[in-house]
C-alpha cells in the first residue's frame, strides 16, 4: 500500500460494462476526464437516497442509421405514466416543474426503477416478455430482439438538474441486455432492467450508471451526472477535484458516437432494400449505386458498339467504290503498293512525291472487327427474414 493525499471527498464513479470489456473507473478526490461527456447536470445530494433530480421523459431513439422501431425521430413513452396528483404534488413541492417526477440515482440498486407506464410502453417496441415471477421484462431470442439491441438505439433519459438544465443520458441497448444467473434463475436468462416493481420509489440503479458519469461530493452535498462514453473510450486524463470546485471539465459529446461505432451495426433506411450496412450482406447504398451506373455505361457501351459496327460497314462499302475508281487512274509515280496492298518503302535518294489523279484521298481498308459492351451482369440477392 502506498499512502498518497486525497485533495477533497470528492469521488469520480463510472461503472462500465464486463459484457463489454469495459472497466469501470472509480477516482477519489479527482475523475477521468474521458468519462464525462457534454453537459454536466449538478444535483442535490440527499442524505439516505443519494442525488435526486427531476425526471422530464424518457425516449426511445437512434444515434445513426435508421431506427429499428420503424419511426422517425424521438419516441416518448412520457404518455404512458399514470396521472397521479400526489405524486405531481410532490414534484412541484420540490420544486419540479408540472409534469415531472423526483427520482433518485443509487449505485447500490440494480435496475431502473420508472413510474408506472414508461416501461410498459417501451416494451410495445421491444420483443420482450413479462415475466410476473421475476417482475422483470425478458428478451425473446428472436431476430427483432438481436436487431434492435445490435443497433445504434437508445434509452433516452431526460433529466433536469438543480439550475433546471436538461441532461439527456442515452443508454444503448446493449448495456440493456443483461443476464441473470442461477440461483436467481435456473438457465441463463436475458433481460431487460426496466421496471417499476419491488421498490419504493423511482430510482436510476447500476443499468442506468453503465452509461452516466456519477460523481460526488460530501462537503457540499453535490452530484453530478453526464453522459458517459462506450467501449472505445479516449485517453484517460485524471482531474483532481479541489474542495472550493464547483464543476468538472468533460469531453466533447460528439465522441459518444465514435466511442460505440465499433460495437453496434447502423440500419440502412427502410426504404432502401439494403441489408445493415455493416452487416456485409445484401447490396449496400454504394452498391447499388454502382449497378445504376454500371447498367447506363453498359447501355452506352451498346450503343457505341452499334455506332462502330454501323461506321465501319459503311467505310467498307466507300473504299469498295475507291479501289474501281483507282483501278481506272493512271499508275502512281513514287511512293506505291505492291500486289498484296503493302506499302513500298521510299529509296534514300528517292523524294516523296504525291499520287496524281482525280480519286479523293480514302482510308485504308482494315479488318472488320465486332466490339460487345462489356457486360457482367452481378445478381444479388436481399437478405430474408429480416424486419424493415
Amino acid at each position: 500500500m502506498k499512502a498518497i493525499n486525497i485533495a477533497s471527498t470528492f469521488c469520480g464513479l463510472h461503472i462500465g460494462s464486463a459484457l463489454l470489456n469495459q472497466r469501470g473507473s472509480m477516482i477519489l478526490g479527482g475523475y477521468e476526464q474521458n468519462r464525462v461527456l457534454g453537459d454536466v447536470g449538478t444535483f442535490d445530494l440527499a442524505e439516505l437516497r443519494g442525488p435526486r433530480g427531476f425526471l422530464l421523459d424518457v425516449v426511445l431513439g437512434v444515434e445513426v442509421g435508421a431506427s429499428p422501431f420503424n419511426q422517425s425521430g424521438n419516441i416518448s413513452l412520457w404518455h404512458g405514466i399514470h396521472d397521479d396528483p400526489s405524486e405531481s404534488y410532490r414534484s412541484e413541492s420540490d420544486g419540479g416543474r408540472t409534469g415531472s417526477r423526483l427520482i433518485a440515482i443509487n449505485p447500490s440498486v440494480p435496475y431502473m426503477y420508472l413510474p408506472p407506464g414508461i416501461c410498459e410502453t417501451a416494451a410495445q417496441y421491444l420483443s420482450v416478455t413479462w415475466d410476473a415471477g421475476l417482475e422483470l421484462y425478458t428478451w425473446n431470442t428472436d431476430d427483432q430482439s438481436s436487431r434492435v439491441i445490435g443497433s445504434p438505439a437508445f434509452m433516452g433519459i431526460i433529466l433536469a438538474d438543480k439550475q433546471a438544465k436538461n441532461i439527456t443520458i442515452k443508454v444503448p441497448f446493449q448495456l440493456l441486455n443483461l443476464t441473470l444467473l442461477p440461483p436467481i434463475v435456473d438457465t441463463p436468462t436475458q433481460y431487460f432492467p426496466c421496471t417499476y416493481e419491488g421498490y419504493p420509489g423511482y430510482v436510476l440503479g447500476r443499468a442506468f450508471l453503465q452509461a452516466a458519469f456519477f460523481g460526488f461530493e460530501f462537503e457540499n452535498n453535490l452530484a453530478y451526472i453526464a453522459q458517459a462514453p462506450g467501449p472505445n473510450m479516449e485517453q484517460s486524463i485524471i482531474k483532481t477535484y479541489q474542495p472550493n470546485d464547483t464543476s468538472i471539465t468533460p469531453n466533447p459529446v460528439g465522441s459518444f458516437a465514435s466511442s460505440w461505432a465499433s460495437s453496434w451495426t447502423v440500419l440502412e433506411s427502410p426504404s432502401s432494400p439494403s441489408s445493415p450496412s455493416t452487416s456485409g450482406r445484401g447490396i449496400s447504398r454504394g452498391a447499388t449505386a454502382g449497378v445504376a451506373v454500371g447498367s447506363a455505361f453498359g447501355a452506352l457501351a451498346i450503343v457505341a458498339a452499334a455506332a462502330i459496327i454501323w461506321r465501319r460497314k459503311k467505310r467498307t462499302q466507300q473504299n469498295v467504290a475507291a479501289e474501281r475508281d483507282t483501278a481506272a487512274a493512271p499508275p502512281l509515280i513514287g511512293p506505291s503498293m505492291d500486289n498484296n496492298g503493302q506499302p513500298l518503302e521510299l529509296c534514300p535518294w528517292t523524294e516523296p512525291s504525291e499520287a496524281y489523279g482525280n480519286a479523293p484521298p480514302h482510308e485504308m481498308v482494315g479488318p472488320d472487327r465486332v466490339y460487345e459492351a462489356p457486360c457482367e451482369p452481378s445478381h444479388h440477392e436481399l437478405p430474408l427474414g429480416r424486419a424493415l
